[in-house]
């Protein structure tokens, strides 16, 4: 018999006890190379533009899993689809990258006011992102609402990574903290904005002293 689980963490112990579950298989995130692979199973059944790289589009894709990469693939497919052209192009796999990565867009008409809001925060997260040693470098920086988020700034590692340094990490909490920082520098005030990027750093920190 053979199961999966996603949360192994919160696993019974009697399940593996000898004559059970007794052998354990940790199937971790593809790296670049085998992300590559991935894409090229998905992709084998659609047209692919010139200007496509699999390669380039699995270095920059840290972390996604195999299914992520199917999602991506069937999103460019989608977008091409919609934009009636006959194959799909690498602007496909960089909007769809956005839509995956970041959400969809919103369709909300927001006041100037809160778009100058949104653009200082976003920009705080860049900034202190930028300047601070051993951070991820910024890809992309948007006040165009997804999902729940009124804006968007996207930090992603150049290459994968396995082991994280003491600089990395709190690069990523100064990189957390920074739409915060810029909205308290700019407007004497923070707002309910911020709520997110404090669970984000929170559980930077619990993991930085209890792991």
């Amino acid at each position: 018999m053979i199961a999966a689980t996603n949360r192994s963490d919160v696993r019974d112990d009697a399940l593996t006890r000898p004559g059970r579950f007794d052998r354990k298989i940790t199937v971790s995130a593809p790296d670049a190379v085998g992300r590559e692979q991935i894409l090229k199973v998905h992709t084998r059944d659609k047209p692919l533009a010139a200007d496509v790289d699999l390669q380039q589009i699995a270095l920059t894709t840290p972390g996604m899993t195999g299914a992520d990469l199917a999602n991506l693939a069937n999103e460019a497919a989608l977008l091409a689809a919609k934009r009636e052209q006959t194959a799909v192009t690498g602007k496909d796999f960089a909007d769809a990258l956005e839509k995956v990565q970041l959400g969809s867009e919103r369709a909300v008409v927001m006041p100037d006011e809160e778009k100058e809001r949104t653009a200082y925060h976003e920009a705080g997260h860049a900034l202190a992102g930028m300047l601070r040693p051993g951070a991820d470098p910024v890809r992309k920086i948007s006040i165009i609402p997804r999902g729940r988020a009124l804006g968007v700034t996207l930090s992603t590692p150049e290459t994968d990574k396995y082991g994280y340094e003491y600089d990395y990490l709190r690069g990523r909490l100064v990189g957390a903290l920074g739409g915060m920082a810029a909205e308290q520098e700019i407007y004497g005030v923070t707002t309910t904005g911020a709520e997110s990027d404090l669970q984000s750093a929170t559980n930077i920190a619990r993991q930085m002293v209890g792991r």
